[in-house]
């Protein structure tokens, strides 16, 4: 068996500061970003973000700029406050390595920003595999990133169970074959959503719980 963790949103409370900095970035700009805009973009990738934002604002926006802009503004609250990881995440970690049931990191982000951000935390090396958004050519909700892991963990995508935030992230763990377990962020899951999960709980100190009882799941 192995654990495929998501990141940002899922041990990371790094979707609340993206959403914060994105509307200031936005807001300098002249223009809102309406909640359901940012449901569309929590958990996919960088392609992804141009796409539905160049569909929503159209020409009126200059997207590179703006994307530029908000990573400076996260750049500076990292810098300010630190990068914090949600709750339950270490004590989860501790779990499984007690258990000996490999781990492995599938995110949206790119392989530098992940880097730059476990070994940040400490948490580079408590993983044994690891694959990144620019590493696949479909980002979620395509179910690439996480077959690829299953792969590279050479393990049967029936055994993985993903750890996710994201409806994206759900569909794409779903259509690979794997059991999820969502742990909401941000964005409230949907009934689609929920019909493809095998359990939900309220953050990784739950999870931690239904996995040490694997007879459950």
């Amino acid at each position: 068996m192995v654990i495929i963790f998501d990141m940002d949103g899922l041990m990371l409370d790094t979707e609340s500061v993206s959403k914060k900095c994105w509307t200031k970035a936005l807001k300098d700009y002249g223009f809102e970003l309406p909640d359901e805009l940012f449901c569309q973009v929590v958990g996919r990738d960088a392609n992804a973000d141009r796409y539905y934002f160049t569909q929503h604002y159209g020409d009126s926006l200059n997207y590179d700029m703006a994307q530029e802009k908000m990573q400076v503004y996260k750049k500076n609250h990292f810098k300010e406050n630190g990068l914090q990881m949600k709750k339950g995440l270490l004590h989860l970690l501790d779990i499984l390595d007690e258990m000996e049931i490999k781990k492995c990191v599938a995110t949206s982000s790119e392989w530098s920003s992940m880097e730059e951000k476990l070994n940040g935390l400490n948490l580079f090396n408590r993983f044994d595999g690891f694959v990144t958004g620019d590493q696949v050519e479909n980002g979620k909700p395509n179910p690439e990133i996480f077959l690829k892991a299953a792969k590279i963990m050479e393990t049967d995508p029936a055994d993985c169970i993903v750890l996710e935030d994201s409806r994206a992230g759900v569909a794409a763990a779903h259509s690979a074959g794997m059991r999820v377990i969502l742990i909401p962020d941000l964005v409230q899951p949907d009934s689609e959503a929920l019909s493809r999960i095998h359990a939900k709980c309220n953050d990784l100190e739950e999870a931690a719980a239904l996995i040490r009882n694997l007879k459950n799941i």
